[in-house]
């Protein structure tokens, strides 16, 4: 083995320096690396053995690595640097030395005498204390120890605030915070204002530039006027003028002293204003202001009318145009006919024709005289019918003779049904001939039938209005329908002259107060409403019965009003109405339903709680002109305010009833009692 092992050196060996001979640079160095001539002599086909390395007093096996280290210890902070070196044929690479390598500890920090441990962090000031108002926050720095060095550059370890200081002002100490009021001058003249500014003290520091602690304001100058002094806010009245002629007027203004000036510009403390002249008319003196009536002329004709104005004298000029003081009218002038004459305002009868045929009349005229003018035109005083001719004969109509030439109007039927009309005709006598056929004398129309129904007769013309049915079921509507008599024939078909609603077969125990319950639109339901009246009437006024007051409960009995009937609400009336309408009234004038006794002592109830025939049941608000009465109706006046309209039945509006305005002289005035209320 060791021969082998010294063939394989003394064979590098010769190796070596046959390469190096051959390297032509005639460098000393060899021209192979230790590792490549490892490699080579491994490679050589001469069988070696593997020679272990040495570090450190360890065996490290050839072929195998060990970890290095650069340095044993290395500070803080720091990192250990290491190499990985490789055994071959006893050779180690690399150059590192040591087989382990550890990092030093961190150093502590000191501040203000106090050990800051490394990674800890102490608040630190740039300044030991802060003017007021700022915070030590502002001048704070937070300082870390890292390895024995602490951050920043803050020296102090506490810091305080400075207290506020007080200002000077006007010899007066102000304190911090508190303010006072400062004037730019100490006086001003009337009329300006002094001008200030309120100055708050800031840490020493005074706001606002004002100096002065206190201003006074000058008193004001009276003016003079017309020798009359008028104090400063006094007025005087003065003229442009001292006089003015008539019918001018006196300029006037007021003029008033402001800290001695006067204002405006008349200079005249008064005026006076000149007489008026007075006017001639037709020799007379006319006063001014006085009025005299004028004519257009002194005499006008017949049927004619005098014009005449009223002249009415102003300052010397009299108004108007008419020149005479009187006037007459001329007497009316007669009129003359043939010879005859006729005064004015008389008549005469005249004739156009002296003479007419056989058969005919003499048509006339009256004339009528109108101051000397004859009105018409007929020119005869008289007038007779020419005697008949032999010839001619006459006529026979139902046992009457007419005259040939003569006319009778006469009917087809002595009588026709209602609806038609007579027919008739115009039948004339013509020598013995009668024209025509009809030959009844009159004519009458049958009189119009009436109608039955359920017995009772219903005039042709009139109407009545009834049910389809006499009830209906909770919840339906009754259906109404007016039927028409004409002739004998009845429109329609219904017959029922009443119908009801049959009552809520599960009432609610608790019905809804509010004033509209219905959730369901066209369906009725009971109304949570106590309607309670005296059982005795009560009159008003002298009026008679029926002007009572009534209770009423709109939540079941809890919370009662008082009210006087004829100081409903809208709502109610509606209701009191509808009532009436559908059941007419009993002897206190109230409806005529059947009341029942109240637990109330005193009072009985109208069954209002189930209203018949009821086609829309709900409450609306409308505006409406109400009439507000004083007592026994007076002092009426109107109104204009938004009240619950009750709607029910056809859903039109209610008749006004007389009971709307009932003659009451209490002087509640709508006024209201509310007992127990909630």
């Amino acid at each position: 083995m060791k021969k082998m092992e010294a063939a394989k050196i003394v064979m590098m060996t010769t190796f070596l320096i046959v390469t190096a001979c051959q390297n032509n640079s005639g460098s000393s160095e060899p021209a192979v690396s230790e590792t490549q001539f490892a490699s080579m002599a491994i490679k050589s086909d001469i069988p070696t053995d593997p020679i272990d390395c040495d570090f450190n007093g360890s065996i490290v096996t050839d072929g195998t690595n060990v970890t290095a280290y650069q340095n044993s210890t290395v500070p803080f902070g720091s990192s250990c640097v290491s190499e990985v070196r490789n055994c071959q044929a006893g050779i180690l690479s690399g150059s590192y030395s040591y087989n382990s390598c550890s990092i030093g500890a961190a150093a502590d920090c000191l501040f203000n005498g106090q050990t800051v441990k490394h990674g800890d962090a102490v608040t630190a000031y740039t300044s030991s204390t802060v003017a007021f108002g700022q915070v030590c926050s502002s001048v704070a720095e937070n300082r870390t120890c890292n390895n024995g060095v602490l951050s920043g550059s803050a020296q102090f370890a506490s810091c305080n605030t400075n207290a506020a200081r007080s200002c000077l002002f006007d010899g007066k100490t102000i304190a911090h915070g508190d303010s006072i009021l400062a004037f730019a001058d100490s006086s001003v003249s009337f009329g300006q204002k002094c001008n200030q500014e309120t100055r708050t003290c800031n840490d020493g520091t005074l706001s606002g530039q004002f100096t002065f602690g206190s201003c006074t304001v000058g008193q004001p100058s009276s003016c003079l006027f017309n020798g009359q002094t008028i104090s400063h806010g006094q007025t005087v009245v003065g003229f442009q003028s001292s006089s003015v002629s008539f019918g001018e007027v006196c300029q006037q203004e007021t003029r008033t002293c402001d800290n001695g000036v006067l204002s405006g510009q008349f200079a005249f403390n008064s005026c006076t204003v000149g007489q008026a002249k007075s006017c001639q008319f037709d020799g007379k003196t006319i006063l001014h202001n006085e009025s005299v009536i004028a004519y257009a002329a002194n005499q006008v004709a017949f049927g004619s009318t005098c014009l005449s104005e009223s002249r009415t004298c102003n300052n010397g000029v009299l108004s108007g145009s008419n020149n005479y003081s009187t006037c007459s009218v001329d007497l009316p002038k007669s009129c003359d006919f043939n010879g005859v004459t006729v005064q004015h305002g008389g008549s005469i009868v005249a004739y156009p024709e002296f003479t007419v045929p056989f058969g005919q009349k003499c048509l006339s005229e009256t004339r009528t005289c109108n101051d000397g003018v004859l009105s018409g035109s007929a020119q005869y005083e008289s007038c007779a019918p020419q005697n008949p001719a032999p010839q001619d004969k006459s006529c026979l109509l139902n046992g009457e003779v007419i005259k040939s030439g003569s006319s009778v109007t006469v009917y087809q039927s002595a009588e026709v049904k209602y609806g038609e009309q007579c027919v008739s005709e115009v039948r004339t006598c013509q020598n013995g001939q009668l024209a025509g056929s009809f030959t009844q004398k009159t004519c009458t129309v049958q009189a119009a039938a009436n109608c039955t129904l359920n017995g009772k007769t219903v005039a042709h013309g009139s109407s009545v209005t009834v049910f389809t049915s006499a009830s209906v079921p909770y919840g339906s509507q009754c259906q109404s329908e007016t039927r028409s008599c004409n002739n004998g024939v009845l429109s329609g078909s219904a017959t029922a002259e009443s119908c009801v609603v049959q009552p809520n077969p599960n009432p609610n125990p608790n019905p809804n107060p509010n004033p509209n319950p219905n959730p369901n639109p066209g369906q009725c339901v009971n109304q949570p409403l106590i309607w309670e009246f005296p059982e005795s009437c009560k009159g008003n006024c002298g009026k008679g019965n029926g002007y009572f007051k009534s209770r009423i409960s709109r939540d079941g009995g809890k919370t009662w009003l008082e009210i006087k009937k004829n100081k409903l609400p809208e709502d109610l009336k509606e209701i009191w109405n509808y009532m009436i309408d559908k059941n007419g009234k009993n002897s206190c004038a109230r409806p005529k339903v059947t009341y029942t006794p109240s637990k109330n002592k005193g009072y009985v109830v109208m069954p209002v709680s189930s209203i018949p025939d009821c086609k829309v049941c709900k409450f609306v608000e409308v505006e409406e002109e109400v009439k507000k009465h004083g007592q026994c109706h007076k002092n009426k006046k109107k109104e204009v305010r938004k009240v619950l309209k009750f709607k029910c039945g056809e859903d039109k509006k209610s008749k006004k009833h007389h009971e709307d305005h009932d003659d009451d002289d209490d002087d509640d005035d709508y006024s209201h009692r509310h007992h127990n209320h909630r």
